[in-house]
C-alpha cells in the first residue's frame, strides 16, 4: 500500500507540472505572436469596449508582459514547485510509514491487552474457585456439624436428607467446573488460532523472499563451482597436452592397468577353477568319505596327506589289507572280519567279495590299475554297503554318486562328469567311485532309438574317462537291471558279482546280528540265542550290560556324542519265552526278502515291544510272529503294485511308454521278479 500511493503521488505530480508548463509555454507563444501581428496591422478604430464603457489597456498590458517575459525563468519556477512537489511527497510518504508502524504497536498493545485481559480472567476464575471452595468447605463443615448434632439427637431423616445435599452440590460444583474449564478451554484455543493465523499472515512474506535468496545464493554457488571445475579440468588437460613426456608417461600407466586388469582376472579365474577342481565337490557326487578337503588335494606331502585323511576311519573300521606283515592266515582272518563284520552272504559270494577286495586292495598298494567291477541283484541286498567297506579295507576314499543325477544336468551333464574325474585323480589314496542305479545313464543306446543329444554326450563322456586303465578311480556299477547296461559299458567291467535274496541261514543270522545290536545281553539266555557256540561274545559276563533290565540302555562314547550327535538308546528285554525256533520260523517266512528288508522287520519288532510295555519293553513270540505276518503282507502288496506297473508298461505303445525297454525285456524282467513274489505267498 505504501509502494502504491507513493506512486500515485509521484505521476499525479508529473501530470500537474506537465500541465502547468504547457499552460505557460502556449500562453508566452500567443502573447509574442499577437504582438508581432499588432506591429504590423494598423490601428483598428474604437470598437465595441470603448462604446461599453470598458478600459481594455490592463489586459492588454497583462498579454504584453507575458508575451515579453522570458521561458527560462518560467522553466525555473516550474521545477521548483516540482521539487517542492516532491518533498511534499516524501514527507506523505514518511507519515504513511509512520502511521503503519503505529498500527504494528497498536496491534501488540491489543495482543499484550488481550493476554493480560486472558491473565486476569484466570486470576478472577482461580479466586472465584478458590473463593467458592471455601464457601463450600465452610458450608460442608456446617452441615457436618449439623449431621452431627442430628446423630446425636437421633434425626436419621435429616442426616439423610443432608447427604443428598451433599450429592447434589457436589454434582453441581463438578459441573460448574467441567462448564468453566471447557469455557477457559474454547477462549484459549480461539486466542491461540487468531494470533497464529495473524502471525502466518504476516510472516509469509518473509519467508517467501529468504527462500528466494537462498535459492538463488544455491544456484549461483553451484554454477560457480561448475564453472571453476571445468575450468581446472581444462588447465589441466592443456598443460598435459603440452607436455609430451607427461602424455607418454600417461599412456603407458594406462596400457599397464589395463593389462594388469586383465592379466588379474585371468588368473584369478585359472586358480578359481583350480580350487574348484581340487576341493569343491562335484555336483553329481551324493555322500563321500573325503571331509578334510585341503588335506586330500595333493597340496601336502602324501604321508601327512594319507594320515589326516583317514581320520575318519579310525572310529568305524579297522584299515586293514592283505599285504599287512605277519602271519599269512591271521592277516586274512583280520582282513575278511574288517570286510565282513555284520554281514551275511552265502559262502561262495563271500568268497568272490574277499577276492575282489584283495584284488583292489593290492593294487592300489603296487599302484597298479584298478579293475571296474559290477555289482548286480536286488535293491536292499548289500551293494552300497560292500563298496564303503572295501574303500574302508583297501585304504581308499569313496565317492556316491546316482545315475539317475545325470540327465536332469543336460548339457551341463559332460562338464560335471568331467569334473567329477578331475576330482577323483586328485586323492592321494585313490578313490573308490560307486555309481548308484548306473542303469540310468548307462542304458544301452540301442535300446534307445530317441536318445537326446545331452545324454549320448555324457555317456561317451564316460566312456572316454573310463577307456584307459588308471591307478586312481576304481569305479563300481551297482544295479538291478545289468542287462539294460551298454555294450561299452559292459566292456569296460572286469568283475562282476551278484547278490542275490539271502538264503536260509544268511536270514537267520541277519536277524540274530540285528536283534544284538539293541537287546539286553546280561542273561545267558539272551547270549545262547542270538550267538553261536564258537562266538566270543557267548561268554561276555553281566558286567558288560546294564544290570537292571528294566533301565537297560546303551550308552554311546563321548567322541560319539560330541561328533556323531548319538544318544543313549532304550534297550529291549527279550523274553524267556522266546526260543530259538521262533527265529527260525521267522526265517523261513521271510524268504524272498532283502537284507534290508529283514533289517526293518527286525526294526519293527522293537517298536511294538516299545509300544506294548514302554516300561519294561519286552520282546516276545507273539509280537514276533503278529508283526512278521503283517509285514509280509506289506511287502506282497508292494510287490504286486510293482509287478502292475510293469505289466501296464509293458502294454503300453512304444512311443507313449516311459520306459525305454522292449516288451520282450520287460517281460522278463517280470519273470525275474515272480520268484520273490511266489515265495512270499
Amino acid at each position: 500500500k505504501k509502494k502504491m500511493a507513493t506512486l500515485f503521488g509521484r505521476r499525479a505530480v508529473a501530470q500537474r507540472t506537465g500541465t502547468l508548463t504547457l499552460a505557460i509555454g502556449g500562453s508566452w507563444w500567443l502573447g509574442k505572436h499577437f504582438a508581432a501581428l499588432e506591429e504590423t496591422k494598423a490601428p483598428k478604430k474604437p470598437g465595441i469596449y470603448q462604446s461599453a464603457g470598458f478600459d481594455p489597456s490592463a489586459v492588454e498590458d497583462v498579454s504584453k508582459i507575458l508575451s515579453n517575459a522570458r521561458s527560462v525563468n518560467d522553466l525555473h519556477e516550474l521545477k521548483a514547485e516540482a521539487i517542492r512537489d516532491q518533498s511534499t511527497q516524501r514527507e506523505k510518504a514518511a507519515e504513511f510509514k509512520k502511521a503503519a508502524q503505529e498500527l504494528a504497536r497498536q496491534a501488540r498493545e491489543a495482543k499484550r491487552h488481550e493476554d493480560a485481559k486472558t491473565r486476569d480472567a484466570r486470576r478472577q476464575h482461580e479466586e472465584a474457585r478458590s473463593q467458592y471452595r471455601s464457601l463450600l468447605a465452610k458450608e460442608r463443615t456446617v452441615a457436618a456439624q449439623r449431621l452431627d448434632q442430628a446423630l446425636k439427637d437421633g434425626e436419621e431423616g435429616l442426616v439423610a436428607e443432608h447427604e443428598k445435599k451433599l450429592d447434589a452440590i457436589r454434582r453441581e460444583t463438578a459441573e460448574y467446573e467441567a462448564n468453566l474449564r471447557r469455557q477457559i478451554d474454547a477462549a484459549y484455543i480461539k486466542a491461540k488460532a487468531t494470533w497464529t493465523a495473524r502471525t502466518e499472515r504476516s510472516s509469509q512474506d518473509l519467508k517467501l523472499s529468504e527462500l528466494k535468496e537462498r535459492g538463488k545464493a544455491t544456484r549461483d554457488a553451484a554454477i560457480e563451482a561448475i564453472q571453476e571445475s571445468f575450468s581446472t579440468l581444462g588447465n589441466g588437460v592443456k598443460t598435459l597436452l603440452s607436455d609430451e613426456k607427461r602424455c607418454i608417461a600417461l599412456c603407458a600407466v594406462c596400457t599397464a592397468g589395463a593389462l594388469g586388469i586383465f592379466a588379474a582376472r585371468h588368473a584369478t579365474r585359472i586358480a578359481a577353477n583350480y580350487v574348484q577342481a581340487r576341493l569343491a565337490r562335484p555336483a553329481l557326487v551324493r555322500e563321500t568319505s573325503r571331509g578334510y578337503g585341503i588335506a586330500t588335494t595333493g597340496l601336502l606331502p602324501n604321508a601327512l596327506a594319507n594320515l589326516v585323511s583317514r581320520v575318519e576311519f579310525m572310529t568305524d573300521i579297522a584299515v586293514l589289507s592283505p599285504h599287512t606283515r605277519g602271519g599269512e592266515s591271521g592277516t586274512r582272518d583280520a582282513f575278511a572280519t574288517a570286510l565282513l563284520q555284520g554281514t551275511a552272504f552265502e559262502p561262495n559270494l563271500e568268497a568272490q567279495l574277499l577276492r575282489v577286495a584283495a584284488s583292489a586292495a593290492n593294487t592300489r598298494h603296487h599302484r597298479a590299475p584298478f579293475r571296474h567291477a559290477l555289482l548286480h541283484g536286488p535293491p536292499g541286498t548289500g551293494k552300497t554297503m560292500y563298496a564303503k567297506r572295501l574303500a574302508a579295507c583297501a585304504g581308499m576314499d569313496y565317492a556316491i554318486a546316482s545315475g539317475g543325477d545325470v540327465a536332469p544336468l543336460g548339457r551341463d551333464a559332460v562338464t560335471e562328469i568331467h569334473k567329477l574325474f578331475d576330482w577323483a585323480a586328485t586323492s592321494p589314496r585313490g578313490l573308490l567311485l560307486l555309481i548308484d542305479e548306473a542303469e540310468a545313464f548307462a542304458r544301452s543306446r540301442s535300446l534307445q532309438p530317441k536318445l537326446s543329444e545331452d545324454a549320448r554326450n555324457a555317456l561317451n563322456a564316460f566312456l572316454y574317462r573310463t577307456g584307459t586303465p588308471n591307478s586312481h578311480v576304481l569305479v563300481l556299477f551297482a544295479t538291478n537291471a545289468p542287462e539294460l547296461f551298454d555294450q561299452a559299458v559292459l566292456d569296460r567291467i572286469d568283475d562282476v558279482v551278484a547278490f542275490p535274496y539271502p538264503a536260509l541261514a544268511e536270514r537267520l543270522r541277519i536277524i540274530k546280528y540285528d536283534l544284538s545290536q539293541f537287546s539286553v545281553l546280561n542273561d545267558a539266555h539272551a547270549r545262547n540265542l542270538l550267538f553261536e557256540e564258537n562266538d566270543p561274545h557267548r561268554a561276555a559276563t553281566a558286567n558288560d550290560q546294564a544290570t537292571d533290565p528294566d533301565q537297560a540302555w546303551s550308552t554311546p562314547s563321548l567322541y560319539e556324542r560330541i561328533f556323531k550327535g548319538k544318544r543313549p538308546i532304550k534297550l529291549v528285554q527279550l523274553d524267556s519265552t522266546l526260543q530259538a525256533q521262533h527265529l527260525q520260523r521267522a526265517a523261513e517266512r521271510t524268504e524272498g526278502l532283502s537284507g534290508r528288508e529283514i533289517t526293518k522287520l527286525v526294526v519293527a519288532w522293537r517298536a511294538a515291544a516299545y509300544a506294548a510295555d514302554p516300561l519294561h519293553s519286552k520282546l516276545d513270540p507273539e509280537i514276533v510272529e503278529k508283526i512278521t505276518t503283517l509285514q509280509i503282507e506289506q511287502t506282497k502288496i508292494k510287490r504286486k503294485w510293482y509287478q502292475e506297473a510293469l505289466l501296464q508298461d509293458a502294454t503300453l505303445p512304444t512311443s507313449f511308454s516311459s520306459s525305454s525297454t522292449t516288451p520282450d525285456d520287460t517281460s522278463d524282467k517280470v519273470e525275474d521278479d515272480k520268484g520273490p513274489s511266489l515265495a512270499l505267498s
